[in-house]
């Protein structure tokens, strides 16, 4: 099985210079809010984002929690400004909705001068990481992510 690796510092910052549009911006700031699985991000919709509470449901109505579930994670404030003013899915392009976004990654990816094994979801293991590092504990970091139990 694959697994996605996590970024160093010096590859963090040329992936956001090599984004651009503000539909890939939205995507990258998300990924970095929320830790979620790109997936996630990309059906994620602004009814989902409870301003008021400040969180983000991750699980869209209807969609069954399976094994790979979808908390509710707190909304950073930085992620505020880039929700609030936002109308139905939160990534899209030309007003329509993305559903995937291998070949924009992969356009990024180059642009940022990174190898093949940086992949959406290098952010998400770069994150956890990064809370692990500064002490977060196992259980709250196993719970932003949706696993059942921390490994």
């Amino acid at each position: 099985m694959f697994r996605a690796r996590r970024l160093i510092p010096a590859e963090r910052a040329p992936i956001w210079d090599a984004t651009g549009s503000p539909h890939l911006q939205m995507f990258v700031m998300l990924l970095l809010g929320t830790a979620a699985r790109p997936e996630a991000i990309l059906q994620l919709t602004r009814s989902q984002c409870d301003m008021a509470r400040g969180v983000i449901d991750l699980n869209p109505p209807g969609r069954v929690q399976n094994k790979k579930r979808r908390p509710t994670v707190p909304m950073p404030d930085f992620l505020v400004p880039w929700i609030e003013n936002a109308t139905g899915a939160l990534i899209q392009w030309k007003g329509k909705p993305i559903q995937k976004i291998n070949k924009t990654w992969r356009t990024i990816r180059e642009a940022a001068g990174l190898s093949d094994d940086v992949v959406p979801c290098s952010i998400r293991h770069t994150i956890a990481t990064q809370l692990r590092a500064r002490g977060v504990p196992e259980l709250e970091i196993a719970g932003i992510l949706g696993h059942s139990m921390p490994n």
